[in-house]
Protein backbone atom coordinates (compact mmCIF):
# COMPACT_ATOMS: atom_id res chain seq x y z
CA UNK A 1 0.00 0.00 0.00
CA UNK A 2 1.02 3.71 -0.64
CA UNK A 3 1.98 5.13 2.41
CA UNK A 4 3.67 9.04 2.48
CA UNK A 5 6.11 10.51 5.09
CA UNK A 6 4.44 13.48 5.30
CA UNK A 7 1.12 16.04 4.69
CA UNK A 8 3.00 17.20 1.46
CA UNK A 9 3.48 14.20 0.07
CA UNK A 10 -0.18 12.98 0.59
CA UNK A 11 -1.27 16.52 -0.34
CA UNK A 12 0.90 16.04 -3.61
CA UNK A 13 -0.57 12.75 -4.56
CA UNK A 14 -4.28 13.75 -4.48
CA UNK A 15 -3.42 17.17 -6.36
CA UNK A 16 -1.89 14.70 -9.46
CA UNK A 17 -4.14 12.10 -9.07
CA UNK A 18 -7.37 14.68 -9.81
CA UNK A 19 -5.00 16.48 -11.79
CA UNK A 20 -5.02 13.51 -13.93
CA UNK A 21 -8.42 12.38 -13.34
CA UNK A 22 -10.03 13.48 -17.01
CA UNK A 23 -7.27 11.11 -18.43
CA UNK A 24 -4.50 14.30 -19.49
CA UNK A 25 -2.69 16.59 -17.67
CA UNK A 26 -3.71 20.34 -19.21
CA UNK A 27 -0.33 22.64 -18.63
CA UNK A 28 -2.61 25.10 -16.79
CA UNK A 29 -3.47 22.31 -14.16
CA UNK A 30 -0.09 21.46 -13.91
CA UNK A 31 1.14 25.02 -13.50
CA UNK A 32 -1.85 25.48 -10.98
CA UNK A 33 -0.63 22.50 -9.06
CA UNK A 34 2.87 23.84 -8.81
CA UNK A 35 1.89 26.88 -7.49
CA UNK A 36 -0.30 25.00 -4.88
CA UNK A 37 2.33 22.99 -3.77
CA UNK A 38 4.43 25.91 -2.66
CA UNK A 39 2.23 26.38 0.49
CA UNK A 40 3.46 23.42 1.66
CA UNK A 41 7.55 24.60 1.18
CA UNK A 42 8.89 21.60 -0.14
CA UNK A 43 10.77 21.55 -3.14
CA UNK A 44 7.65 20.73 -5.80
CA UNK A 45 9.80 19.09 -8.66
CA UNK A 46 11.09 16.50 -5.94
CA UNK A 47 7.45 16.41 -4.15
CA UNK A 48 6.15 15.30 -7.69
CA UNK A 49 8.68 12.95 -8.94
CA UNK A 50 7.80 10.75 -5.87
CA UNK A 51 4.34 11.10 -6.39
CA UNK A 52 3.02 11.12 -9.67
CA UNK A 53 4.11 7.59 -10.75
CA UNK A 54 1.92 6.67 -7.79
CA UNK A 55 -1.08 8.52 -8.85
CA UNK A 56 -0.92 7.38 -12.57
CA UNK A 57 -1.05 3.42 -11.17
CA UNK A 58 -3.45 3.48 -8.09
CA UNK A 59 -7.07 1.83 -9.25
CA UNK A 60 -9.82 3.53 -8.67
CA UNK A 61 -11.21 1.21 -6.45
CA UNK A 62 -8.21 1.51 -3.91
CA UNK A 63 -8.93 4.91 -3.29
CA UNK A 64 -10.36 5.47 -0.02
CA UNK A 65 -7.94 2.76 1.40
CA UNK A 66 -5.19 4.98 0.57
CA UNK A 67 -6.69 8.22 1.87
CA UNK A 68 -7.86 6.40 4.97
CA UNK A 69 -4.40 4.49 5.72
CA UNK A 70 -2.12 7.81 4.84
CA UNK A 71 -5.01 10.31 7.11
CA UNK A 72 -4.72 8.52 9.81
CA UNK A 73 -1.41 8.29 9.97
CA UNK A 74 -0.82 11.69 9.53
CA UNK A 75 -2.56 13.14 12.23
CA UNK A 76 -3.32 15.43 13.06
CA UNK A 77 -3.93 18.00 10.18
CA UNK A 78 -4.40 21.53 10.75
CA UNK A 79 -7.95 22.29 9.89
CA UNK A 80 -6.08 25.10 7.75
CA UNK A 81 -4.23 22.78 6.28
CA UNK A 82 -7.41 20.35 5.07
CA UNK A 83 -8.98 23.26 4.18
CA UNK A 84 -5.69 24.83 1.68
CA UNK A 85 -5.99 20.87 0.24
CA UNK A 86 -9.76 20.70 -0.81
CA UNK A 87 -9.52 24.13 -1.88
CA UNK A 88 -6.38 22.99 -4.23
CA UNK A 89 -7.91 20.26 -5.38
CA UNK A 90 -11.00 22.32 -6.96
CA UNK A 91 -8.27 25.20 -8.27
CA UNK A 92 -6.55 22.08 -10.17
CA UNK A 93 -9.92 21.01 -11.50
CA UNK A 94 -11.04 24.44 -12.88
CA UNK A 95 -7.56 25.13 -13.80
CA UNK A 96 -8.21 24.50 -17.24
CA UNK A 97 -11.94 25.57 -17.69
CA UNK A 98 -13.30 23.01 -18.18
CA UNK A 99 -14.43 20.66 -15.93
CA UNK A 100 -14.64 17.23 -16.81
CA UNK A 101 -17.19 14.51 -15.84
CA UNK A 102 -14.52 12.36 -14.41
CA UNK A 103 -12.96 15.32 -12.29
CA UNK A 104 -16.80 15.88 -10.99
CA UNK A 105 -16.60 12.22 -9.86
CA UNK A 106 -13.34 12.00 -8.30
CA UNK A 107 -13.58 15.31 -6.81
CA UNK A 108 -17.14 13.99 -4.82
CA UNK A 109 -15.71 11.00 -3.90
CA UNK A 110 -12.56 12.79 -2.47
CA UNK A 111 -14.61 15.81 -1.03
CA UNK A 112 -17.24 13.01 0.64
CA UNK A 113 -13.53 10.64 1.86
CA UNK A 114 -12.00 14.07 3.48
CA UNK A 115 -15.26 15.15 4.96
CA UNK A 116 -15.76 11.95 6.77
CA UNK A 117 -11.99 11.44 7.77
CA UNK A 118 -11.98 14.74 9.62
CA UNK A 119 -14.69 14.37 11.65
Amino acid sequence: MLTFSSFAEFAAFLMVYVARADGQLHHLEEETLAERLRYFGDDTQTLLQKVAPQAAQLEEAKLSTVLRENYDNLQPIAAQDREYLIKSLYAIVNADGRVQAEETQVMKRLREILFVLAA
